[in-house]
């Protein structure tokens, strides 16, 4: 915020012009919504890639369906080790080189709180986009992904998006809240 109010020229901070290094005594890679942009872009291409992975499971995919919900379980443990150990550590981690306690404990984060709801939720993605042909969007995996924040218990999941509110039901999780219920609390 103060970086923003000193900031004579936005485009300065968005490093969109060259003509300064700095804008009053603010380096220009402070801010620079352009990273950010590309992250979210890389993201939405690697979560496409992903998601087109999930080609070899026909559709219809029903609860009793066994194989298709194995392969659904390893799609989303592949999900999970990109995101969560190898793009955070640019390559240098993954599943294969933890050891087996570590490798035990990021499976089990998926089996509890706000870990589980985030598992249901990208593996009930992937069956909707299966059976009902949806195309894939690269926003689904940022909206899911704040299901992780609900693991602090200050914080609400507040949304316009249907799919989010059975949610409500779960012992552990109900913070997540409808945005017109949430418009209109007093």
């Amino acid at each position: 915020m103060e970086i923003a109010a000193n900031a004579e020229n936005l485009a300065e901070l968005t490093g969109e012009s060259n003509d300064q290094d700095h804008v009053g005594s603010v380096p220009r890679y402070v801010i620079k919504p352009g990273h950010y942009r590309k992250l979210r872009d890389t993201d939405g291409e690697s979560f496409t890639r992903i998601m087109k992975l999930l080609t070899e499971v026909r559709p219809p995919i029903k609860g009793s369906d066994r194989d298709k919900l194995d392969k659904l379980f390893v799609w989303f443990m592949n999900l999970a080790q990109f995101f969560f150990l190898v793009r955070p550590s640019n390559g240098k981690v993954t599943y294969d080189l933890l050891e087996r306690k570590e490798k035990e404990r990021f499976a089990t984060a998926f089996y509890d709180g706000a870990g589980k709801l985030f598992h249901i939720h990208c593996v009930q993605i992937a069956k909707t986009t299966i059976n009902d042909k949806r195309n894939i969007h690269a926003n689904d995996l940022y909206d899911t992904m704040q299901l992780l924040h609900l693991r602090d218990h200050s914080r609400l999941f507040v949304t316009k998006d249907k799919f989010f509110y059975r949610y409500e039901m779960d012992p552990q999780i109900q913070r997540v809240l409808p945005w017109s219920a949430f418009k209109t609390s007093k």
